[in-house]
């Protein structure tokens, strides 16, 4: 029952992994810009599906809920670019800068909703600091009227994680669109001189960056029975790691990293829990033990050292002497 229960854990939290994961390469690989607000397209996705949960009386649909965390999340990512990486890029900063002013966006945001979150409650009379999961009631409705009886979390995250992925999948192999952001990612260079209009492209990149990772929140909170502002934190862990383990390049190697550690997560904690009596706190620590690992055996296109870097350098002075 247990490992029932883990495996199906790992299934919903992989598609909200590879959600999350995937717009994080693809906007490593567009702009090369590694951005660490990143939590903030999670955390506002949760919580736009909670807001509208709240002011809807509990009657939200999905559709609705993804339609607004994916413009609110997308919105997000278009600000950002307008206000804190195109700047920097047009006055030559480097890549560690970019990092800082993202971070501290991040706190920009973080912060900004815990005021929002506290006000409502004033307002509403509910708290929104821990919220209970929720539940779409279009999903529910054709649940019902299928008879399909599984867990509505299954449903909704192979639903809306298959449309994304395959709707992705066509923009980027089968559009002119799909192309060009290519082509930009590719050589921005020689992209600009072929005519190529490389502003707009940065700027429908982070669009989409946030949509798709503000889709990954909405499928937290129809999963996850207490939703806090801090969710992303946990979430994005996992979204650096996969980064890391793609190379910060392949959106299919992304993906089916951010599968494997969600199951990795999830089993491990299981044989901690249940051999060491651990507290589900423990996979926080869980997760960032993989990061550390994946940053030391295998850092993304070699950079930052790593043990196997390290090694081929070794042999590769000994051979070409000194």
């Amino acid at each position: 029952m247990e490992i029932a229960r883990a495996l199906i854990c790992s299934y919903v939290f992989s598609w909200i992994y590879i959600l999350s994961s995937i717009p994080l390469t693809l906007s490593y690989r567009t702009t090369k810009v590694f951005n660490f607000a990143h939590p903030v397209f999670i955390t506002y996705g949760a919580y736009v599906a909670i807001f509208l949960n709240e002011f809807l009386n509990k009657n939200t649909p999905l559709f609705i809920a993804a339609l607004f965390s994916f413009t609110t999340g997308g919105l997000i990512g278009v600000l950002n670019y307008l206000l804190i990486i195109r700047p920097l890029h047009q006055r030559g900063a480097s890549p560690n800068v970019h990092m800082i002013a993202t971070m501290g966006a991040w706190f920009v945001y973080q912060y900004a909703l815990y005021i929002i979150c506290q006000v409502l409650m004033k307002l509403r009379g509910a708290s929104f600091l821990s919220y209970p999961s929720v539940e779409y009631v279009d999903i529910s409705y054709i649940q019902r009227a299928i008879g399909l009886n599984t867990p509505q979390y299954i449903v909704t995250s192979t639903t809306l994680g298959l449309v994304v992925i395959l709707s992705l999948y066509v923009l980027l192999n089968k559009t002119m669109l799909g192309f060009a952001m290519r082509g930009i990612a590719d050589n921005q260079i020689l992209a600009t001189l072929c005519g190529i209009p490389r502003d707009k492209l940065m700027a429908l990149t982070w669009f989409l960056t946030g949509g798709i990772t503000a889709l990954s929140g909405i499928l937290w909170v129809n999963f996850s029975g207490s939703t806090t502002p801090e969710i992303g934190l946990h979430v994005v862990v996992i979204n650096f790691a996969a980064a890391f383990i793609g190379g910060l390049s392949s959106l299919l190697v992304t993906a089916l990293a951010s599968a494997a550690l969600a199951l990795t997560e999830n089993i491990v904690f299981l044989f901690l829990s249940y051999h060491l009596g651990l507290q589900p706190t423990i996979r926080l620590a869980i997760v960032f033990g993989v990061v550390f690992t994946i940053l030391v055996i295998r850092p993304p296109l070699g950079a930052g050292g790593g043990l196997p870097y390290r090694f081929r350098t070794r042999i590769g002075r000994k051979v070409a002497g000194p």
